[in-house]
């Protein structure tokens, strides 16, 4: 990035230009944190990188109770650079998920955030 100064000369005349370059690219690997844990929810906060150059328009959140099976995705609308939330539901009592977060601008999708582990409680059973 940065300003460029274009300059032809001929015989004739002289033209100049003044030309702003910026670079977009992919953006940074945003932070990923769980707030909180309940028997089918956890809430998640995340923080963006450097957006690229390009603005954020989608966080997709990835999370699998397995190793290479996705359980849930979800898609979030970006406020690019600022921290936001989100809250997951139907996640299964009594399992373990590995949750990874990315960030997607018009050039590309950052890299995963560190996997984030979480135990969702199992649910208390009461007797009547």
């Amino acid at each position: 990035a940065g300003e460029y100064r274009v300059v032809a000369v001929n015989s004739v005349d002289m033209v100049s230009g003044v030309f702003n370059i910026i670079v977009e690219v992919s953006p940074d690997v945003p932070e990923l944190n769980v707030t909180s844990i309940g028997q089918r929810t956890a809430t998640y906060t995340w923080i963006l990188g450097f957006n690229g150059n390009a603005i954020i328009t989608t966080l997709t959140l990835n999370c699998t109770d397995r190793a290479s099976e996705p359980h849930t995705e979800s898609e979030v609308t970006a406020l690019a650079g600022d921290p936001s939330s989100n809250t997951e539901d139907d996640l299964y009592p009594g399992t373990q998920y590995f949750c990874q977060l990315y960030a997607i601008n018009a050039i590309g999708t950052s890299g995963p955030s560190s996997t984030v582990n979480l135990m969702v409680a199992l649910e208390i059973q009461t007797e009547l």
